[in-house]
């Protein structure tokens, strides 16, 4: 998969519902929490919404400096009170000791994000060329596998958190018009005016699973009446 960094993408803002979480309010508040303060994981550092391998690099900072940094200079800053003899004796190698044992561990937090999203980009681009190498369903009654392949992709994109990558976020944004534009059939105007506007606004990742859900109802539906009896 090639892009082209000139062309301008289109995109799908999501975000978790907390109306709809599976988990209790207090333990989806405590989470959210846990992952943007200790885990450095929110838009700005490469998730969700700006998915990005190199932004991540500022989350690993974060991550270093609050796990490793900070107890460190907590242990020095005590170690001042307590025993200042013992920073004096400290070396030249100690400091460096230091230096490295820092720098080690923001290199290998920051490698492990990267490859983390490697990893999912190539499952993810692997089921991409799935479903390119299915031909277009000639006509609504013909079984239509290439679209049903788009609508699991979709569904893994949000599942995986990769729906804002630039390689798949044209498609992600296509696919979810597409099941909008199914659903509200029967109401054209709105349908268009939610696409339309589908880049500009927020919708909760339930909303999208459920969109993508009836979508997929829809087509299989189209292919086989009987599955819908």
């Amino acid at each position: 998969m090639h892009e082209d960094p000139k062309i301008k993408r289109l995109s799908v803002k999501l975000f978790k519902d907390l109306a709809t979480a599976d988990e209790p309010k207090s333990d989806f508040w405590f989470e959210s929490v846990m992952e943007i303060v200790l885990f450095g994981r929110y838009e700005f550092t490469g998730y969700g919404n700006r998915v990005s391998a190199n932004r991540r690099i500022l989350g690993a900072g974060q991550v270093t400096f609050l796990w490793i940094v900070a107890p460190i200079i907590s242990l020095l800053f005590v170690l001042a009170k307590v025993a200042p003899e013992s920073l004096v004796n400290m070396t030249i190698r100690d400091f460096f000791t230091l230096f490295f044992t820092i720098g080690g561990a923001f290199s290998g937090i920051f490698w492990k994000e990267k490859v983390a999203i490697h990893n999912k980009w190539e499952y993810l681009a692997g089921l991409y060329n799935d479903m390119c190498r299915e031909p277009h369903a000639k006509d609504v009654s013909e079984y239509p596998k290439r679209e049903l392949l788009r609508v699991a992709l979709a569904f893994d994109l949000i599942v995986m958190e990769m729906w804002a990558h630039r390689s798949f976020s044209d498609l992600f944004h296509d696919c979810l018009a597409n099941a909008i534009m199914a659903h509200t059939e029967n109401h054209t105007a709105s349908g268009k005016f939610m696409v339309q506007n589908l880049s500009r606004t927020r919708m909760s990742t339930a909303t999208a699973n459920n969109y993508l859900a009836a979508y997929q109802a829809i087509l299989l539906k189209r292919a086989n009446p009987i599955v819908a009896a």
